[in-house]
């Protein structure tokens, strides 16, 4: 059985108050990263932007994307 990540922190903590930041922490960043179906449906809009000749301003195009 894999050990989760959970599981790791619990493990490798030295307080309980240390684990719950840590989870936190890493629930937080896992909320910001892109999935892979996220990230190529990105490069395919950007792609066929730019065939379009729609992406001239890339800073609005990246923030029309990004995970808030």
């Amino acid at each position: 059985m894999e050990e989760t990540i959970e599981d790791f922190i619990k493990r490798e903590s030295k307080s309980a108050n240390e684990s719950v930041g840590i989870v936190k922490g890493a629930k937080w960043m896992q909320e910001r990263m892109y999935s892979e179906e996220e990230v190529q449906l990105i490069l395919s809009k950007l792609l066929t932007d730019i065939k379009n000749g729609n992406a001239g301003n890339s800073v609005k195009w990246f923030e029309q994307f990004k995970k808030k």
